[in-house]
């Protein structure tokens, strides 16, 4: 989810590659792109949901569907 938000608000994919495998090394190695970087006008809060939707360890990241929309209702 962090990923298909991430492309709505700024129109690229948050990892690039030329192949599939190179897309796949960098979701698994590299951090998630910051949302200000490439939409400094977005809500700093909106920037760090997004972080956390993307955080490389599932523990990191909300743990139910409820949670991510209590998160995000202040911008709907």
């Amino acid at each position: 989810l962090g990923a298909t938000l991430f492309y709505l608000l700024t129109a690229r994919v948050p990892f690039d590659g030329k192949t599939p495998a190179e897309k796949l090394l960098k979701h698994i190695t590299e951090p998630p792109p910051n949302l200000l970087a490439f939409r400094p006008d977005a809500p700093p809060q909106l920037a760090a949901i997004i972080q956390s939707l993307m955080a490389k360890r599932p523990e990191d990241r909300p743990q139910t569907p409820a949670h991510v929309a209590a998160t995000l209702t202040p911008f709907g």
